[in-house]
């Protein structure tokens, strides 16, 4: 199972199909797979509309997530899967602009938010475990900060319990490929 394959199966619906959500609190709008619609509207270079990301199939949403939230960021050149893992998917909750940071941060490098080879060769020597910590304390701090504001309150549970199965899931001995 690749780290897409994982993300999508255990915290984006995958379980479930796939559900449709277009809650006017969530920032991230209309959304299947944990793909928004401007998501999708940034991979294919044009407006998508709400009936376009409630029909995607679970394929198209693997791509998309593959393509903006891996290739594009050079977290596919993370050697260790956990630390890949980690950084994913708190892109793709929050964001590369969170996410790459928080890494660069971990390994003590200039958060820049790119991902280029100073940063990965720092990553590459660090403690894979410490790097997880360390982005995992970001990603909590980051849902602290979310819960004051009153319409993003209602996440935070399902925020902490992702971020909780993941800390597990790195202690695992499978890994993801």
């Amino acid at each position: 199972m690749t780290v897409a394959e994982y993300i999508i199966w255990e915290f984006e619906g995958g379980k479930l199909g796939g559900p449709y959500t277009d809650d006017p609190s969530d920032r991230g709008g209309a959304t299947r797979w944990g793909i928004t619609q401007n998501t999708a509207s940034r991979f294919y270079g044009r407006a998508v509309s709400k009936q376009e990301v409630r029909d995607m199939p679970l394929a198209e949403a693997l791509e998309i997530a593959n393509k903006l939230f891996f290739l594009d960021t050079n977290y596919n050149l993370i050697k260790d899967w956990r630390v890949r893992l980690m950084v994913a998917d708190y892109g793709y909750n929050f964001g590369p602009d969170d996410a790459t940071p928080a890494l660069q941060r971990a390994v003590g490098a200039k958060p820049d938010g790119q991902l280029g080879p100073i940063t990965l060769a720092m990553v590459a020597t660090a403690d894979p475990l410490t790097m997880c910590l360390k982005v995992l304390a970001d990603r909590q701090f980051k849902h602290v900060q979310q819960s004051y504001k009153p319409n993003q309150l209602t996440y935070i549970r399902g925020w902490i319990n992702r971020t909780t199965m993941l800390a597990q899931r790195i202690t695992w001995v499978e890994s993801l490929t």
